[in-house]
């Protein structure tokens, strides 16, 4: 009886051990492994806050520390934990941002274009080897040609019918003489500085001028009953009519120092809108600027003619006006100045090597899987299932009127890893060392007239190369701020499961800065280290 009773106990024994072993074990490792995914995520989640906070606050030099769990628990002491690997992210995976912003004023005034034009129509024929003086003996509808040169003699002549005549001249320190007779409409550009230009046009139906540069002489000659308007955008620019009859003449002034002159033989109507500006200086952006306007001067004779000037700003003193000029001043909202623009300028991303960290779980009892920190997002991805972020990345819109309205806000933050870090393995723990190496952030409004404004022609274009797209594009779709706004290529990366080592996936985020009225833009740049 002995015996048989102590073949039983062994019995019982090795059952009990078998269940263990066969039941017990698996069953306990199995949750250890999920427990260990759970806390890697908590980890990783952990160093996201820690880097999105440095990012946001921090100055360069700090330094962080993260710890990651390796090894799963063990159920007994024969029995060993699942090992993890920590290390770079993908080769190959990154992030990169561009945007446009609007900087410092710039005064860009038109250059007039490059010599040339039509054939010359019938009658006309140059008069230099330079082709800079054009004769006309018969009848014309038009005439139209493009003079460029410096300190050059310009001419056109004998043009003896009515029709068409538009000129430019991209010239500097050069002398422009131009006759027409009869009905002749002249449209002049005149582009460039320290130029004399004389027009005689007898009895012409109207003239329309347009002068930029600075120390421009124009001299109307004689204009009869034609109506002329001159727009001139410049310093110490001098316009002067010698004799009018019953016509009319528009003068638009932006400049400082300019002087008109209009004598009036009839019942001639004169206007001038004079506005203070100065190109030197970028707070000209906004006209009127500042008190400038009080040094133009007007004169002229003619009791029987209309003179009436309207000066936009309050009523400054100083302005030179002669008795036939009534002044009018008259203060206005300011306005953008003539070719003054804020300097667009184009940002990027500086190229780091990567965006990411992974640690990859070798799990025995449960799937294996990776828990990676993906262009600052937290991701859970297992071979053969469909990829998820666990924690979201620093990327939020405002958009207002509904899916696929008008996006007013967006806010932006990358995080860069500055090396490649080899990996570490083991069921220990690892510990990752980060220093922030460099920050930069714009937070801007398309109201702002500081030194930076947002491009509103530019649109905000986020590119994360990434081997989890899909889980990119899930969260993309939850959140509906987002809607029509990206893209996800190719296909079988951003709709099928994750395949490790298969091409990456690009997902593009297009934000339109027409609406954009506030702008946050991150990044941050880290060196990491494992211990």
């Amino acid at each position: 009886m002995a015996a048989v009773a102590t073949l039983l106990g062994l019995l019982l024994v090795v059952t009990f051990i078998a269940n263990f072993l066969t039941t017990i074990v698996p069953n306990q490792m199995s949750v250890n492994d999920l427990n260990h995914t759970v806390a890697v995520e908590n980890e990783i989640g952990r160093l996201s806050s820690l880097l999105a906070a440095a990012g946001g606050s921090g100055g360069p030099g700090q330094q962080f520390v993260q710890p990651v769990t390796l090894g799963s628990d063990s159920v007994a002491p024969w029995t060993q934990p699942d090992s993890s690997s920590v290390g770079s992210g993908r080769i190959g995976a990154n992030a990169s941002l561009s945007f446009g912003l609007l900087g410092a004023s710039v005064f860009t005034p038109p250059l007039g274009s490059s010599q040339g034009g039509p054939a010359l129509p019938g009658g006309c024929s140059f008069t230099s080897a330079a082709n800079v003086g054009v004769a006309c003996t018969l009848a014309l509808s038009q005439l139209t040609f493009n003079f460029s040169g410096n300190a050059k003699a310009f001419t056109v002549t004998s043009i003896i019918a009515t029709g068409l005549y538009a000129l430019n001249y991209s010239t500097n320190h050069s002398t422009i003489s131009i006759s027409a007779t009869l009905g002749a409409k002249v449209d002049l550009g005149i582009y460039g500085s320290n130029d004399t230009v004389t027009l005689s046009v007898l009895g012409g139906s109207s003239i329309n001028v347009t002068v930029v540069g600075n120390h421009d002489y124009l001299n109307l000659g004689s204009t009869g009953t034609a109506n002329v308007v001159v727009w001139s955008d410049g310093r110490s620019d001098s316009l002067y009519e010698s004799s009018a009859a019953a016509g009319k003449m528009l003068v638009v002034s932006y400049g400082n120092s300019d002087s008109i002159t209009a004598n009036a033989t009839a019942a001639m109507t004169y206007t001038a809108f004079v506005t203070g500006f100065n190109s030197t200086n970028a707070a000209s952006i906004y006209c009127p600027y500042d008190n400038v306007s009080k040094t133009e001067g007007l004169f002229g004779t003619g009791a029987t003619a209309t003179y009436a000037a309207y000066f936009n700003n309050t009523a400054y003193t100083g302005v030179a006006a002669s008795a036939p000029w009534t002044i009018h001043y008259q203060a206005v909202a300011l306005t953008p100045c003539p070719f003054f623009a804020r300097q667009p300028i184009a940002l990027k991303t500086s190229t780091a090597a990567g965006s990411g960290i992974t640690v990859s779980m070798r799990n025995t009892y449960a799937p294996s899987g990776q828990v990676a920190y993906d262009a600052g997002a937290v991701v859970f991805a297992q071979y053969g299932s469909y990829p998820v972020i666990v924690d979201a990345p620093s990327l939020s819109l405002t958009v207002l009127g509904g899916i696929g309205g008008n996006v007013t806000a967006a806010s932006i933050w990358l995080p860069f890893f500055s090396n490649l870090v080899g990996s570490v393995s083991g069921s220990g723990t690892e510990t990752l060392n980060l220093r922030l190496v460099q920050t930069s952030a714009y937070l801007l409004s398309s109201s702002n007239n500081t030194t930076f404004s947002i491009n509103p022609n530019v649109p905000v274009q986020l590119v994360i190369n990434t081997p989890y797209a899909y889980a990119w594009a899930a969260w993309l779709t939850n959140h509906l701020s987002f809607a029509g706004l990206w893209t996800c290529l190719p296909a079988p990366i951003c709709t099928g499961p994750y395949i490790p080592g298969a091409t990456l996936g690009q997902v593009s985020i297009t934000i339109p800065a027409t609406n954009l009225d506030l702008l946050y833009v991150g990044t941050s740049v880290f060196s990491v280290a494992l211990s």
